[in-house]
Order: C-alpha cells, then structure tokens, then sequence
C-alpha cells in the first residue's frame, strides 16, 4: 500500500506560465480516499512566482511552496524530494498541463505494480505559435510524444523517460543516494540549456537493477512558447544535449557492460573527426532547421567535454564506484 502522491512543480521565473499550469491541476478529479499534495520549488526567481502561485490557488487542496536559491532545476528536484510527503513524487515543469486524471492514474499505475518504481507519461504539445518544419524530427528534445507503446517496460528498447510527467517512488531514489549516487548534470539552470538529469536518474535506476516504465495512461499537455521555437535557442539546446552526453555516455558505457574508458575515447575522436571534415568541406552549414548541423554541435560538444575535459575521468571513476557499490544491491 502506498500513502499518496506528491505533486512537484519547479519553477524560474515561471509567473507568467503558471496560471495554466495550476488550473490543469485545480481540475483533478480525484478519488477522495487518494492523499495528495502539491509543492511549488521556486528556483531562485526573480519575478513574482510566489505571489501568482498564493493569487492562484483556490482549493483546499494541501500546497506548500519552497523556496530553493540553489540555482539548477536538479537542486530544486532534490529539494521537492526531501520535502515531499508521500511516498510517491510526481514530477511536471510549471509548462505542463496536466490530464484531470493526473493524480488518479500515477497512484494506481505504482499502487497496482509494485515493481514498477520510475515511469514516464505520454506528453502532446500545446505550440504559442505555429512551430517551424524541422520540429517535426526533433519534437522530442521537447519532451513530446510518446515514449512506449501503452504501458510498458522499456528499459531495454529506450532506458530513459523525460522528467515532464517522470513519477517515481521516494524511497527507491533515497536508497540510490545511500549507496553513492549522486547528479553530475544540473539540468535547467536560470537561463543556461543545461540537460540530461532526467536521463541520468533512470540511468542510475538501471545501474541499480531497476526497471524504467512507460504509461501512456499518464497524459499531459506541454506549452511550448514562441521564444523557445527560435533557431539560435534550438542550436543552444544541442550543445547543451552534447555536452551532458558526456556523462550519460559513462552510463551507458556500464549498463552495456563494456568499462573500458578507452571506447569513450576512440568513439568520440572518431565520430568528431567524420563529422568535422564534412563540415570543414562546407558539407554542413548553419542553415536553420538543418538537421545534420544540430548533429554535428551534438557530437562536438561531446568530443569537446570528452577530450579536452579533466573532470571527465573523475567523473568515470566516480560513476564506477557507484555501479559497483550498487551490484551488491542487486545480488
């Protein structure tokens, strides 16, 4: 049996994108025996978050709002972690319009599957304006669509879910940082495109012997504003995915069972140079929604915080001495 959900929502200046986001929630038609929750981590704004959130809420559903002044959306997430009260969190970005049956469905889905103990929702877009051509391959550096079919395992097939609408068990999370766990990647961070927390949390789930879950059943809407569609903010984007591949790499690395550091090194030298001649022949150029040119800063922000980064071996062997401090774990 588990005791409820707690509602996570971080926020950076999001007062302008919040009120829609607290609707969707305010509509939650829940079963009355559910115990629930809702905890706004404000991340250091500087705009009035606080004040829309208290102007906003007219329930009397319980709702608690932290400030967190360590800026990086992962110290906030860390931070509703702790303070949450259930044993369930469910994490959504404060653009995240959630389906009335939000609550309902993540409680049932962990209530009614015990071995499931991080899944990920089906999310659709909500576009401010009409979103250029090139989206329609790269929806997912978005946080949109599907992550599965239905309801299903996909450790194997995908091994990640994105933290707009990822639910977990708190207990589960709390065992990993007991055993070394700890983030490389800060994600969101003020105005800088950091990424990847998300995928290194499931990664280290997987580390750790557990299983990464999808539930099409779990549905929100994410708001895409206009300024988040601009060319040179989609390019910023892709540096920030190479460059926290960098660790996820590692990941990956020991989930497939192949440790030696050296194939990160011979991968990365190799897929750099390919790509760095063709684009030395001016075979790739900076054309907007050119898709070969977002690879292409993909994988050299990958080369570049692989090759020329010192913190990489240190980050190596601090991952290695959480996956094997995890095996026990898992004997």
């Amino acid at each position: 049996m588990i005791d409820g959900v707690s509602l996570i929502i971080c926020t950076y200046n999001g007062s302008k994108l919040l009120p829609l986001t607290i609707k969707h929630i305010l509509d939650q038609e829940t079963d009355l025996r559910i115990h629930w929750e809702v905890l706004f981590i404000n991340n250091a704004s500087t705009d009035d978050t606080n004040d829309v959130i208290l102007n906003c809420w007219k329930s009397k559903i319980p709702m608690r709002i932290i400030n967190e002044d360590k800026q990086g959306v992962i110290y906030a997430r860390q931070r509703g972690l702790v303070e949450a009260k259930y044993d369930i969190v469910s994490f959504i970005d404060d653009d995240n319009w959630i389906n009335d049956n939000w609550i309902e469905e993540v409680y049932s889905t962990f209530l009614n599957n015990p071995l499931i103990t991080i899944c990920g929702s089906k999310n659709k877009a909500k576009y401010e304006i009409n979103p250029p051509e090139c989206l329609s391959w790269i929806e997912e550096s978005f946080a949109i669509g599907s992550q599965g079919e239905s309801f299903e395992d996909i450790t194997i097939k995908r091994g990640y879910v994105w933290t707009a609408g990822l639910s977990l068990r708190k207990d589960v999370y709390f065992s990993l940082i007991e055993k070394g766990f700890s983030f490389f990647l800060t994600g969101r961070k003020g105005k800088k495109l950091s990424a990847g927390e998300d995928t290194e949390l499931c990664y280290a789930f997987i580390l750790s012997g557990y299983q990464i879950w999808y539930n099409e059943r779990m549905t929100l809407t994410h708001f895409i504003p206009a300024q988040r569609l601009q060319w040179t903010r989609i390019i910023q984007l892709f540096e920030g995915f190479g460059k926290a591949h960098s660790v996820l790499q590692i990941y990956k690395l020991f989930i497939d069972n192949k440790n030696s550091i050296l194939i990160l090194f011979y991968n990365n030298i190799k897929d750099y140079s390919k790509f760095f001649i063709q684009r030395l022949l001016g075979q790739i150029k900076n054309n907007e929604g050119n898709g070969k040119y977002l690879h292409y800063l993909f994988i050299k922000e990958r080369f570049i915080s692989t090759v020329f980064n010192y913190n990489f071996i240190n980050n190596y062997f601090s991952i290695n001495k959480f996956r094997k401090s995890v095996s026990k774990m898992k004997k």
